[in-house]
């Protein structure tokens, strides 16, 4: 079974860095900076907002992540902000609650 990733994990992890396989082979490190509850009725969802390097952008895709407390794990990233010194990504995280 696939571990169940929570806010509450990532939370912790909060202004630790991520080490990113690119396609290129290439790890690119990010830092996670910031988690966003997005969750509603019927719905749980939350959003994690990283920061990397200006170059090289990540394309959208799936990358294989390596992180100290949270060990190997892939996740769906996609580049939406750039500044003249980073780039920022997101992944999105949804799971639709059972209804009683």
């Amino acid at each position: 079974m696939e571990k169940e990733y929570t806010k509450k994990i990532f939370d912790e992890q909060i202004n630790t860095r991520f080490s990113v396989t690119g396609s290129t082979a290439a790890v690119v490190e990010l830092e996670l900076i910031e988690s966003i509850d997005k969750s509603s009725s019927g719905m749980r969802a939350f959003s994690l907002i990283f920061k990397g390097p200006r170059e090289p952008v990540l394309d959208d895709n799936s990358y294989k992540m390596e992180q100290p407390q949270l060990g190997t794990l892939t996740l769906f990233i996609s580049p939406y902000r750039q500044t003249k010194d980073a780039t920022y990504y997101d992944a999105q995280f949804t799971k639709l609650l059972e209804e009683d």
